[in-house]
């Protein structure tokens, strides 16, 4: 036997693999945080490193989880029960395994790192914290935009509807949601969430959704070209409403309502759990991320839009919005 060492982007043609040890496939957490990365990092696994192993091969990944959505989040996901995952939490927490027989609360290696140290990090980095010394790459509620946005199983909206479209550029996806707005009450279902489309199959989609050339469309972009496309082409399209603060200001007429969402809008799900605030000196900011956000910028540009009656972007208060 032998064993042979490759970098995730040169070749393995022609070296059957028994055992496959991925080791560290994101060197920090900006790499993670990519949507490119992470897909550039699953389209190798399946195009060439997959395509290596046979029935009796073995798949190790030593990795720091700086995202629930990276290689093996989605291995994970994709292939329920199928994988043993063996994990030491710096603090112990929940998780069970016959391994680790610490107390809830105990630090891995004491001497080394204290609970106080530990705590502190915590305090300071809570997302790197749960990312690099807790195998748990989740944000906590705290950092969260939208933590009490809510999953619904049955879609049984009702009021005033309209659309919220927010336009990708270059790899990142277009979204297309579904809003209903019930007095104070609203409604969302994710409708298209693709990346590489161009306009004329964009409109193509618009009509497999649904959707008629009257429905109200409110659109997130700062090309009047492209809107001036939709309207030709009989689309009703409103621009959306941009400007210094609108995103805050946005953000907040969204908090004034009870959000819920459809169990199918799975990116949405996504997106509530990994939209959060900004870290400054180890305190929470009223900034967000400018990432996991597109079905959320979709929402947020359409809802405000459509309730805003003044200049300034914190004057967002009703128009034209009746409950049917």
């Amino acid at each position: 036997g032998f064993v042979k060492t490759t970098a995730v982007s040169a070749p393995l043609t022609g070296t059957p693999v028994d055992i496959l040890v991925i080791d560290d496939l994101y060197s920090n957490m900006d790499e993670a945080q990519s949507d490119t990365i992470r897909e550039q990092r699953w389209n190798w696994f399946y195009s060439v490193a997959n395509s290596r192993l046979h029935n009796n091969s073995q798949i190790v990944f030593l990795m720091t989880r700086w995202h629930e959505d990276d290689l093996a989040g989605k291995l994970m996901k994709a292939q329920a029960g199928e994988w043993e995952v063996i994990r030491f939490p710096t603090i112990k927490d929940n998780f069970v395994s016959d391994y680790d027989h610490r107390k809830e609360g105990e630090v891995l290696w004491p001497s080394r790192h204290s609970l106080e140290r530990m705590l502190q990090i915590k305090r300071d980095n809570p997302t790197t914290f749960n990312a690099l010394y807790q195998q748990d790459p989740k944000p906590p509620e705290n950092l969260l935009v939208f933590p009490k946005w809510g999953e619904l199983t049955d879609w049984r909206p009702q009021g005033t509807k309209f659309y919220g479209l927010d336009l990708g550029f270059s790899n990142d996806p277009t979204a297309l949601v579904e809003i209903w707005v019930d007095k104070r009450t609203i409604y969302l279902k994710e409708l298209i969430y693709q990346a590489g489309l161009n306009n004329a199959t964009l409109m193509a989609l618009f009509k497999d959704c649904g959707l008629k050339k009257t429905d109200i469309i409110v659109c997130d972009t700062n090309e009047p070209k492209t809107i001036n496309e939709f309207r030709e082409n009989g689309w009703t399209i409103r621009k959306g409403i941009k400007g210094k603060d609108s995103i805050k200001a946005g953000i907040r007429k969204l908090n004034e309502f009870q959000v819920y969402f459809s169990r199918d809008s799975r990116n949405i799900l996504y997106e509530r759990n990994n939209y959060v605030y900004v870290m400054s000196g180890g305190r929470v900011t009223d900034t967000p991320t400018t990432i996991n956000n597109h079905q959320i910028d979709a929402t947020r540009v359409a809802v405000y839009t459509m309730f805003y009656t003044g200049k300034r972007t914190g004057n967002s208060k009703r128009r034209g919005i009746r409950s049917r």
